[in-house]
């Protein structure tokens, strides 16, 4: 784990917005829970990552954006982060350190946005991690169904957003 944080913290570009004032605590919180996600896994880095972006607050985004489905908006859009396919991570400090003092929360845009980087490791945006062989690739679709379908019957502990 100490390996797999060191490296993210020093080969990532990081970048502040809006005035945020990146200090190295900031950068060592977001790298280690970033690099919780890639234990277990044959990976060492998040190769499409260009950079971190991190925002004091709520980002907002001006413009027109997807609102689900084939649905798009136009307006202001208010997120705590984003990832980008092949590009950058997007993160609001506020919610990430929330997100690291109260983990029974169950709400954490590191992990939630890091998770994306490696669903789109393949290509393709499905839920679904590169996981080494098929064994646990077939573990991992056998426990999302299940949860999917506990999902469907209404019997979650998800937010409507997840």
């Amino acid at each position: 784990m100490e390996e797999l944080v060191a490296t993210f913290f020093h080969r990532t570009r990081w970048e502040a917005a809006r005035g945020f004032e990146l200090t190295d605590d900031v950068k060592l919180l977001i790298s280690a829970q970033a690099s919780m996600l890639l234990l277990g896994l044959d990976l060492d880095e998040y190769p499409q990552l260009t950079s971190v972006i991190v925002h004091p607050s709520t980002v907002r985004l001006h413009g027109e954006f997807s609102a689900g489905g084939s649905v798009r908006s136009s307006g202001i859009q208010t997120l705590a982060g984003q990832a980008h396919y092949r590009g950058p991570v997007v993160l609001s400090w506020s919610a990430a350190r929330r997100g690291a003092r109260f983990p029974a929360g169950g709400t954490n845009v590191v992990y939630h946005e890091f998770a994306h980087q490696l669903d789109m490791l393949d290509g393709v945006t499905d839920g679904t991690p590169p996981l080494g062989d098929e064994a646990a690739v077939d573990r991992w679709r056998e426990v999302c169904t299940a949860a999917f379908e506990r999902v469907h019957d209404g019997e979650s502990v998800l937010r409507p957003y997840a």
